[in-house]
């Protein structure tokens, strides 16, 4: 039982409610291998591969096509100089890629031959043999029942060692054939502490029951595999390098090497302290567990065992028998090791998908599809079961910005590890570029990853009460991850390739001030950053992306969708938030989609009648030969989005400053209906200009004047931008409305002293 927030003891919470972090740990530790070994095999190309043949190689692929330009005479002949461009380097990439992943796959065959080989080397170590019903009949019998009373749909095969006195149990295997091992000493303990014999029998049942067996053994494995097969080969390869080249590679290898070390420690802490508490469900074994644990001797250095130790330390294993929130919340360190381990070999994926000649932006998302799910598994499955825990106790959720930004900081600090970073390249955020620039890349990063940790709080908190009557939440939480993963890829590609794009980035904005001043000597152009904002086409290239629609439509669709479940009156009891079934109420949230919608409708009417106020009083106070001039026209087409823009981020605004529970999303999804009712503007006031000569701005035949493609770019521009604005509007409204809020309990707080 765990204390609630008024001292009344409460059920304990169910933290297998929701999937164990245990596996999204596992994945993320195998792929972050599976990454940093694509670098080691592609080092090890260049050593045993004929360099300069390549390199001769690749300089003729350039003479063809300089050959092949020099004789263009249409697109067509372009388009084909640039194909066969493409293939010449394809045909010197393919081999570097087949080696890459033919190594990984020697890897993952070498992992697989250790993993299928450790349970006969545990059998042979520990001496073990059948343990059969003439050995101990009652002993026999009580497992048969353990196994029924584990919950375990098919039972393991029990072998043991009479002559090991030591009174413990062992859980090993494979799928399809698990062991659990008897120690004699523990058969003794079944004649002499019955309940004791139950714990430990109980306890090794359950880690087939959470199945974090075969995760187990397989991260044992894979560990194994990359030191033998991917280190020490590439450790060799290092033996005729210059001193610059050892060291630079070296402490990032050891760095990495460490850091999957401890990864594969904390896969390993975690699964004991999760049977424990699968254990404690059965009647009577939690004063035994207690006991059991209670006599264990406690590690001499609690600090270092929370990092590098087997197994958790006894007092973490007897809070966590008390009270499991400890299981349910997420840590910043977890955070900050899942964005170390979801960034290390970011730039090593990116390399290989390269060689597939991919466009740089459908590369960028590849690479983000392999790393970002797992990250979202830990962190977004951490967010959604901390979400529970205070919902569960009638707490607000909190600390989402605190994870996000743990979550950043291990971004960054994974691109430092990053093995290409010492062959010169710069797939690092902070480096020795302009630091002021660097700030500026590290400050998007941390407060976007902020603020997603925050949606996924959010979306758990107005989904969990929709999962209320049912049997479980998986559902709900497995259909937030998914969206979120997605959201994440999304974000990641287009930073990642952002920030490695910075060259090409400072040219298209020198290009857009120049064009800036230019239509300013016609019309006041405003700021150089706003027409920026508004005209760069580097932005306009993003928002024609269609993934890019998906990720902001997700951000305010998902949340609200649940509107449309939610069931007023009395909460639902959620059965399955605590351990002994009798549940737990979880508020619901009060959503105003209905309300959200009425600001946004009136925004767009809005957005839709000012640029037409704006067209008059051009019409009345600007000459026409100055309206006829096309930088005049451009300008007009810049103001024309911008107050569209404005718009939306004063109805983010509003929307946010009116509404409590998930104010945020309410505000974007106002602001889009606002932003349609300005694409409608943008789109249709030039047909009206041109009937209506009050609103003209240059002659021309009254008659429909759009075509498809300014309509979509419209659309795209309009609602991507408008989404950014949205949210800027919507932080300054929260901001006001926590100083608010902190005045009034300052007031409260005086008016009535204690």
């Amino acid at each position: 039982m765990a204390a609630g927030p008024s001292g009344a003891q409460q059920p304990r919470l169910n933290p297998f409610a929701f999937p164990s972090d245990t596996t999204f740990r596992f994945f993320l530790l195998v792929v972050s291998i599976v990454g940093v070994s694509l670098f080691l095999y592609n080092w090890l190309y260049f050593e045993v591969s004929d360099n300069q043949a390549e390199v001769r190689r690749t300089l003729a692929c350039v003479e063809e096509q300089q050959a092949a330009l020099a004789v263009a005479a249409t697109s067509d002949d372009l388009d084909a100089a640039a194909s066969r461009f493409a293939e010449c380097l394809d045909e010197i990439n393919r081999p570097k890629a087949a080696f890459m992943l033919g190594g990984v796959a020697v890897l993952l065959a070498t992992a697989l031959a250790f993993f299928f080989a450790a349970p006969l080397v545990k059998r042979r170590r520990r001496r073990l043999e059948p343990f059969r019903e003439d050995d101990a009949p009652d002993v026999a019998a009580e497992l048969r029942g353990l196994v029924e009373e584990a919950g375990l749909e098919r039972a393991p095969q029990f072998v043991w060692n009479p002559l090991n006195p030591s009174p413990g149990g062992l859980a090993f295997g494979r799928p399809g054939r698990y062991h659990v091992a008897l120690s004699g000493g523990l058969v003794t303990t079944f004649y002499t502490d019955r309940p004791a014999f139950r714990a430990v029998v109980l306890h090794e049942l359950a880690h087939l029951r959470n199945r974090d067996v075969a995760k187990t053994y397989f991260t044992v494995s894979i560990w194994w595999a990359f030191v033998l097969v991917g280190v020490l080969p590439f450790l060799v390869s290092l033996v005729d390098e210059d001193a610059n080249t050892v060291f630079d590679l070296g402490w990032r290898l050891v760095a990495l090497t460490v850091f999957v070390y401890l990864t594969r420690n904390a896969v390993l802490r975690a699964r004991e302290v999760y049977a424990d508490v699968r254990a404690s469900t059965s009647e009577g074994v939690t004063p035994a567990l207690t006991k059991l644990l209670g006599a264990m001797r406690p590690p001499a250095r609690p600090w270092l065992n929370r990092l590098v130790g087997l197994h958790p330390s006894p007092a973490v294993r007897l809070h966590a028998l008390e009270d499991p929130r400890g299981l349910i919340s997420l840590g910043t360190l977890e955070a900050f090791g899942a964005g170390i381990a979801a960034t290390i070999a970011f730039a090593e994926v990116v390399t290989l998908v390269d060689f597939f000649a991919v466009e740089s932006l459908s590369t960028m998302w590849i690479s983000a599809l392999v790393f970002a799910p797992l990250a979202v598994g830990v962190v977004g499955l951490g967010a959604w079961r901390s979400a529970f825990g205070a919902l569960a106790l009638g707490e607000r959720p909190g600390g989402s910005w605190r994870i996000g930004l743990a979550l950043g900081l291990g971004f960054l600090v994974g691109q430092h590890f990053s093995l290409v970073a010492a062959l010169g390249a710069d797939p690092t955020i902070i480096s020795a570029r302009p630091w002021s620039l660097d700030v500026l890349w590290s400050v998007v990063l941390l407060v976007g990853l902020g603020l997603f940790v925050a949606w996924i709080t959010t979306s758990a908190r107005v989904w969990l009460p929709v999962a209320a009557p049912s049997r479980s939440p998986a559902w709900a939480s497995a259909l937030g991850l998914v969206v979120a993963a997605g959201v994440l890829t999304v974000f990641m590609g287009i930073f990642f390739l952002v920030r490695q794009t910075r060259d090409v980035i400072e040219v298209s904005t020198s290009g857009t001030a120049e064009l800036h001043d230019l239509v300013a000597q016609a019309i006041w152009a405003g700021p150089t950053w706003l027409f920026q904002f508004v005209m760069d086409p580097e932005l306009l290239w993003f928002a024609e992306r269609p993934p890019v629609w998906f990720a902001l439509a997700a951000v305010w669709a998902f949340p609200l969708a649940a509107a449309l479940f939610l069931r007023t009156g009395r909460p639902d009891l959620a059965r399955w938030a605590t351990l002994d079934g009798s549940g737990a109420r979880l508020p619901p949230p009060v959503l105003r989609v209905g309300r959200a919608a009425a600001i946004g409708l009136a925004g767009a009417a809005l957005a839709y009648v000012l640029p037409l106020v704006l067209r008059a009083g051009i019409h009345a106070g600007v000459a026409e030969a100055t309206r006829d001039q096309d930088d005049f026209l451009l300008g007009y087409a810049y103001w024309s989005v911008v107050l569209a823009l404005a718009c939306q981020a004063v109805v983010a605004a509003v929307t946010v400053a009116v509404t409590s529970d998930a104010a945020v999303v309410h505000g974007l999804f106002a602001a889009m209906l606002t932003g349609l009712g300005g694409v409608a503007g943008i789109i249709t006031h030039p047909t009206i200009g041109s009937c209506v000569d009050v609103v003209s701005l240059r002659q021309s035949p009254c008659e429909w004047a759009a075509d498809g493609s300014f309509v979509k770019l419209t659309l795209e521009q309009v609602l991507v931008q408008g989404f950014l604005v949205a949210l800027l509007g919507a932080g300054v409204a929260l901001a006001v409305k926590a100083v608010a809020r902190r005045r009034r309990k300052a007031v409260v707080a005086a008016s009535y002293p204690e």
